[in-house]
């Protein structure tokens, strides 16, 4: 007999209280290219920024960041 479970992931806003997991997980996907502790809780309150992290059963998955620049030119986002 097979058991299935079914789970939702969630997408929610990332906040500075997330910063420990994120950086494990940004240490563990790029490792000497990742970013430090100090630029991830930047851009996680930086007014600029977007952050998202993904959720399953209340185990982060991952996350996202977007920034975007305004200036006399058109609007870029990285």
């Amino acid at each position: 007999m097979m058991l299935m479970l079914q789970m939702t992931m969630t997408i929610e806003t990332a906040s500075i209280q997330d910063l420990d997991k994120l950086c494990e997980i940004e240490e563990k996907c790029f490792s000497e290219e990742a970013f430090s502790k100090k630029q991830i809780a930047y851009l996680l309150t930086d007014y600029h920024s977007i952050s998202l992290i993904a959720k399953e059963n209340g185990t982060t998955l991952g996350f996202i960041i977007g920034t975007m620049y305004v200036s006399r030119k058109p609007s870029t986002g990285i």
